[in-house]
């Protein structure tokens, strides 16, 4: 496992600020899968935030709280709450069919800091092979897919990680609870 990343001296400052012990961020605009029919709604509301100044799109940001495009919540889709089954921290929040996220539709990151590292999710991966979702969590757990690359190293330990992927398995590196209400997307937003 790798050492936990540090915290700039921003981050640190934002802290104090805020008189926070701990900060989380939960991403205002979903990560969406290929081809994804809810990918218009995104490039307008996309378009939207581009056309705002900085003030304003943080105003903006902070009166909707997280882009949940209409459609999406229309089609009558779970909403999971996924964790690092070794660290039990928030990596994202998921809307996917079922709790295998294998039909998933919309994903959103979470991470957090405190004054001296991170927690949760470093990175979101969408699988060039399969459309897969995996994540790489602040702890050093990592089911990120590197199938595509030509970096040896990458592809075995891609390999090594293919079951840990899967989720509603045993094997899996992270758990899907399902969430039955969307009030947990809205926190936390610019704090």
């Amino acid at each position: 496992m790798a050492g936990f990343p540090s915290v700039s001296h921003e981050a640190r400052q934002h802290l104090l600020e805020h008189k926070l012990k701990r900060a989380t961020i939960v991403s205002p605009l979903p990560v969406l899968p290929p081809h994804s029919p809810f990918e218009q709604e995104l490039l307008t509301h996309r378009a939207k935030l581009a056309s705002l100044n900085n003030d304003q799109a943080k105003q903006y940001v902070r009166a909707i709280g997280v882009f949940i495009p209409q459609t999406l919540t229309d089609n009558n889709v779970s909403s999971f709450e996924i964790t690092c089954k070794s660290c039990q921290e928030v990596l994202a929040y998921v809307y996917a069919d079922d709790a295998t996220l294998l039909n998933w539709h919309a994903t959103y990151y979470v991470s957090s800091y405190d004054a001296t590292r991170w927690y949760g999710c470093m990175a979101v991966n969408v699988s060039p092979i399969d459309s897969a979702l995996g994540f790489e969590c602040a702890c050093g757990v990592d089911t990120r897919d590197f199938r595509a690359n030509r970096n040896t190293l990458l592809k075995q330990r891609t390999q090594d990680n293919l079951e840990q992927r899967t989720f509603g398995k045993s094997k899996s590196a992270f758990k899907a609870i399902h969430k039955s209400e969307d009030s947990w997307l809205r926190q936390n937003i610019l704090a």
